[in-house]
């Protein structure tokens, strides 16, 4: 599956998670945030970069993984998203 194919269904996927996942999604669309894949320490699921990323830790995470149960990202990681975004403005 294309990249970019595969990031906006992850991002309509999270718009599925309520106002938190419908905020986080415009954000990261009106930001142009790339998010990607990268193997890290096991204790880490996702992160952001320095340039303001996301890196999603492949000992978890890939093309494969299921869509349709957006709680998979779980609805932690999306608060903690939205807090970024929060900090940020």
């Amino acid at each position: 599956m294309e990249h970019a194919v595969w990031t906006e269904n992850l991002l309509n996927a999270v718009l599925q998670l309520g106002e938190e996942g419908r905020l986080a999604a415009d954000v990261l669309r009106a930001r142009g945030t790339k998010i990607g894949f990268k193997r890290v320490r096991p204790n880490i699921g996702a992160y952001w970069t320095a340039f303001g990323n996301i890196r999603l830790n492949t000992h978890y995470y890939s093309y494969e993984t299921p869509l349709d149960d957006p709680k998979q990202f779980t609805q932690d990681g999306l608060k903690r998203i939205a807090f970024l975004i929060d900090q940020s403005k």
